[in-house]
This record gives C-alpha cells, sequence and structure tokens, in this order.
C-alpha cells in the first residue's frame, strides 16, 4: 500500500462562507506546519507520510482527552474517553487501562480500534491494532506513570494495563480535508 495520497484542486482553498475565520487561521497554520515538515507536498498534491509528525504527536500530547473505539466481534461499537496516552514512537501509542471493561472484552475479541482527537476545529483520527501488557517493563513503567498521575489529581488511580496501539492509519478530521487518509 502506498503512503501516498492525492489531493483534489479545491480541497486546499478557505470558503469564507463556510467557516469562521478562527478555524480557518488554525487549519492554516496547521497546513503550513505539514508542507514545511514534508508531510504534504502541494507541488504533487500528495500526503507523503511513514509515520506520526510533529505535528499530529503536538496535538495528541496537547489534546486534554481523546476518544478510544472499539467494536464487538458482532460489530457493536464502544466509545470511551482516554486521559492516560502517550506517544511511544511515531508508530506507537500507549494508552493506560485504569477502567475498561467493554472496551478490554472488545479489544480481547477484536484487536482493531480507533483513536480521535482535536483541537478547536481539526484533528485526526489514528487506526490500528493493539496488544495488552499487563507484564513487563513497559507495564511497570505505566504502573508508576499512572500512580503519579493519581497523586498529582488527588486520586487513586491504578493501571490494570498497558494498551499498545501500533499506528496503520491516520485521517484528518475537521475542515475541508476531514476524511483524507495521511499514512
Amino acid at each position: 500500500m502506498s503512503n501516498k495520497i492525492r489531493l483534489d484542486s479545491g480541497s486546499m482553498r478557505y470558503n469564507k462562507k463556510k467557516w469562521n475565520s478562527g478555524y480557518a487561521i488554525f487549519f492554516y497554520k496547521t497546513r503550513l506546519k505539514c508542507y514545511r515538515s514534508g508531510a504534504i507536498n502541494k507541488s504533487k498534491g500528495e500526503y507523503n507520510m511513514t509515520g506520526l509528525t510533529k505535528e499530529i504527536i503536538d496535538m495528541l500530547e496537547q489534546a486534554p482527552f481523546a476518544i478510544l473505539s472499539t467494536a464487538t466481534p458482532e460489530g457493536i461499537p464502544n466509545a470511551v474517553p482516554i486521559g492516560a496516552k502517550k506517544i511511544l514512537d511515531s508508530k506507537t501509542i500507549l494508552l493506560s487501562d485504569q477502567f475498561f471493561n467493554k472496551t478490554l472484552a472488545n479489544m480481547n475479541a477484536n484487536p482493531r480500534v480507533s483513536l480521535t482527537f482535536w483541537l478547536d476545529h481539526a484533528g485526526y483520527q489514528v487506526k490500528g491494532s493493539v496488544t495488552i501488557e499487563t507484564t513487563g517493563p513497559r507495564y511497570e513503567e505505566t504502573v508508576k506513570w499512572i500512580e503519579e498521575m493519581g497523586k498529582k489529581m488527588g486520586v487513586p488511580l491504578a493501571s490494570k494495563g498497558a494498551v499498545i496501539l501500533n499506528v496503520e492509519e491516520v485521517y484528518s478530521i475537521g475542515g475541508p480535508d476531514s476524511g483524507r487518509r495521511l499514512i
């Protein structure tokens, strides 16, 4: 599968009637960063990414929460807010399981998930498969991280597992490029 996706000629235009000025500025700045990083090659009209860009990573780190979506083997969806998230590298995201019940059952039966996050009117949807670690160094580090987070919040938190999301696809959400596959 190619990591290059063609853009239609109208997707780069700003429609003043459709989008408010605050969105236009945010969208323009985000798009400019993608051009400068090489994630988008405007002259060829294509995205060319092999992993999460700095802009995507920054947005995920800044977003106060993300939505993790799973499904049963029968296709019944489940979506939960996630606050404990961490980037391991450009192809791997760690999520901590403190409260997963249906979500955990779904991931054990069907490891395909989606993680959606945004700031203002733009964001990303990351799709991939997960593995769940309940022993080992990554799990132990996650337990410590969540305990520290709980202490700072004044709430007792305990991680039941480290959910490792292997990034396979990334889509833009919001704006004229909404739904465009980036990876």
